[in-house]
């Protein structure tokens, strides 16, 4: 949930754009005048006020900038928000937007370090100021807190619970111990629960913290383990859950496939609430660290029982697609001596759980330089699995970023799932996207050589592929990690020209 030189008023583009062999209509960009940016910024926010304005929230660690843009996204407004008390040093944690309401939550040390509390301040849309910090939650340490307390916030999906979740600072001793508290919808304390793992802090964490529409709480955790000689340390996944509110001990899932062991993994729920969970593996009994394959499993709010679905290897003329002939030559040599093709490098980035139930997992192959900061952002690897945990489609979407500071804000992706159909949109070099052979598929790494692609996914799996960019005499550069899906209807994208941003918008 955590996720910053003023240009000519008359500039504004609007622009529309069809997409690729398989249009789908009614979807333009919008693009308007620049404005401001502020610097040390760690957080973006943006959200609408109303059905005609924008807001832009900007946070560093003791102020928030706020915009407000017109529906053609000109800012008409801006002003800062302080949120620290008087003689309180209060440290920005998260946001929720609950029933179209903003809520900023910070958090309070005391100084002795013993005892850390939560507070939450309400925007105000008419007048555009916060409210005065209302505590929601104490937690004690046991241990005096020597750094910054780090709280995770999670709705439930129709925003009437609240978990929060705090880790004990304490990093001395053999174990790792966390805090759970729930709320109602209006920051009302439901119940609690102090938890303790006895292994060495570096082995455990928890992974996702989710709430259902009961107050059950569920985490995913691991736990490091040997993979094996040449895949070095793995993890070991397990589901916690909490389906009982009245403060009874969790129930524990491990997740293990036998001879495969899954690197790394996500879950969610349906619209029953039932737990869905999917990752990608590697094979226990091959020395190599590439993925070759996705796994599946479900929870079934009604029995509580863990159910392990299918798994699957990924096709090896998937795993080839879009090679150079050298390395699908090299590939080929592999299958001939029996080995199991994957892709190396691939990290799990983001998953769509679908209220039908299935879901989508996103891997994007990310590779580094030994010694220096360079960075490889490569091809987007796209999993569709049915409600039965069976793979109905695969795509792989070429993509080669290289950044060499190490500093990916305009690298990477953003994905968003809207009417079954996944978009996904990122940075290429200039004339990638006509390519009819992705072979030839030419390296992006520099702003200057910037085109902006938008991916549309339909529900059966079929991609096409198209220029966004604006028509401008200086090109724009997507800020990919700041772009937020508001609704079903509109997506906030977060552009750079020179030294200038620029707010635009994407409606389907």
């Amino acid at each position: 949930m955590k996720k910053k030189t003023p240009l000519l008023l008359t500039f504004l583009l609007l622009t529309v754009f069809s997409f690729g062999q398989s249009p789908t209509p009614n979807q333009e960009i919008t693009v308007g005048p620049g404005h401001d940016v502020h610097m040390e910024l760690y957080n973006t926010v943006g959200f609408k006020i109303n059905e005609v304005q924008y807001a832009h929230l900007k946070i560093t660690g003791t102020t928030i900038y706020l915009d407000i843009f017109d529906e053609n996204l000109k800012s008409i407004k801006e002003k800062e928000l302080h949120f620290q008390q008087t003689n309180k040093k209060l440290r920005y944690q998260d946001y929720l937007i609950i029933n179209d309401d903003f809520y900023l939550f910070t958090s309070l040390l005391n100084s002795s370090g013993t005892k850390s509390s939560l507070y939450q301040q309400k925007l105000n849309k008419e007048r555009l100021t916060l409210g005065s910090p209302k505590k929601i939650a104490d937690i004690t340490h046991q241990n005096p807190a020597k750094k910054r307390i780090e709280y995770d916030l999670a709705p439930s999906p129709d925003l009437s619970k609240i978990l929060i979740t705090c880790e004990n600072p304490d990093e001395e001793t053999d174990q790792k111990s966390f805090h759970l508290v729930v709320l109602d919808h209006s920051f009302k304390e439901l119940w609690r629960k102090d938890l303790a793992f006895p292994h060495p802090s570096k082995s455990f964490e928890i992974n996702q913290h989710l709430i259902d529409d009961d107050g059950h709480v569920h985490l995913l955790t691991n736990r490091s383990s040997l993979a094996g000689l040449y895949q070095g340390f793995g993890k070991d996944y397990e589901i916690l859950s909490f389906w009982d509110a009245t403060n009874k001990d969790y129930q524990s899932y491990p997740i293990d496939f036998d001879a495969l062991h899954l690197q790394e993994m996500k879950i969610g729920f349906d619209a029953e609430q039932n737990i869905i969970g999917g990752g990608f593996f590697t094979n226990k009994l091959e020395y190599q660290a590439s993925i070759t394959g996705a796994a599946f499993v479900q929870i079934q709010k009604s029995t509580q029982q863990l159910t392990f679905l299918q798994k699957q290897k990924f096709d090896s003329e998937f795993v080839l697609q879009h090679l150079k002939p050298g390395e699908v030559k090299s590939g080929r040599k592999k299958i001939t001596k029996g080995k199991t093709l994957g892709f190396e490098g691939c990290r799990l980035r983001h998953a769509f759980f679908k209220e039908a139930g299935g879901l989508i997992l996103i891997g994007e192959i990310q590779k580094s330089r030994p010694g220096d900061n360079t960075q490889n952002y490569n091809d987007i690897i796209v999993v569709n699995a049915s409600p039965e945990g069976q793979i109905t489609w695969t795509q792989k979407i070429p993509k080669h970023q290289i950044t060499g500071s190490g500093y990916n804000r305009f690298y990477n992706y953003t994905p968003a799932f809207v009417n079954q159909h996944l978009y996904l949109l990122y940075n290429d070099y200039k004339g990638n996207t006509a390519l009819e052979d992705f072979k030839d598929h030419v390296n992006y790494n520099h702003k200057n050589i910037a085109e902006i692609v938008l991916v549309d996914i339909d529900p059966k799996g079929q991609m096409s592929r198209q220029v966004v960019s604006p028509k401008t005499e200086t090109r724009m550069i997507l800020q990919a990690h700041d772009c937020i899906v508001l609704d079903d209807q509109e997506w906030l994208i977060y552009l750079g020209r020179k030294k200038e941003c620029f707010l635009g918008k994407l409606v389907f």
